[in-house]
């Protein structure tokens, strides 16, 4: 697993100035979740799945879409190597738990959004989770979306809960991409 901070810093300036209202993390996090549930870096169903989710459905300016390619390009190369690379801020400890939740954020926005339906609303295209590793996954991710910043990080919880998350969007990956019987 990579921590990019110093790249997280450069996109939330990057996504201000776009005057998007989500961090990095939760774009990252969005992204990670649907290249996991099979969607491809270079595919146009993931440019429409992150406007549908993050952009109200608008179509994402040009400096957006470089931004979601250069991410989803980021993530599969990351599923690739099995090391995924993570936008989380540097810092206090309340700035890298509110990263921390906004990542577990766009997670569950991935994951729980089903391949082929990235033109329906946000809504209508949210799946029922029948895959019962996934369910737990989530459950856990909708957790630590509840983190609360303001409480002492231990540094090696923190480790503890990223590794975490690294295994399980890499377990996901595989268990979407094993050939099926």
């Amino acid at each position: 697993m990579q921590i990019l901070s110093k790249r997280c810093d450069e996109l939330t300036s990057q996504l201000k100035a776009l005057q998007t209202s989500d961090s990095p993390s939760v774009w990252q996090g969005l992204i990670l979740g649907l290249c996991a549930c099979g969607l491809n870096a270079a595919g146009r169903e993931l440019r429409d799945a992150a406007a549908s989710v993050l952009n109200d459905a608008q179509p994402l300016p040009g400096a957006l879409i470089a931004v979601v390619t250069e991410l989803a390009l980021d993530a599969e190369d990351g599923f690739k190597r099995q090391d995924l690379p993570l936008l989380l801020p540097a810092g206090s400890a309340p700035a890298r738990l509110t990263g921390l939740a906004d990542l577990c954020y766009g997670l569950t926005l991935g994951l729980s959004l089903p391949k082929g339906q990235a033109q329906a609303g946000t809504h209508e295209a949210l799946q029922k989770i029948n895959d019962p590793q996934l369910y737990d996954l989530l459950k856990t991710l909708q957790q630590l979306q509840n983190v609360d910043e303001s409480a002492d990080l231990d540094e090696a919880d923190f480790s503890a809960v990223l590794s975490f998350i690294e295994n399980e969007l890499l377990a996901v990956q595989r268990r979407v991409t094993a050939p099926k019987p």
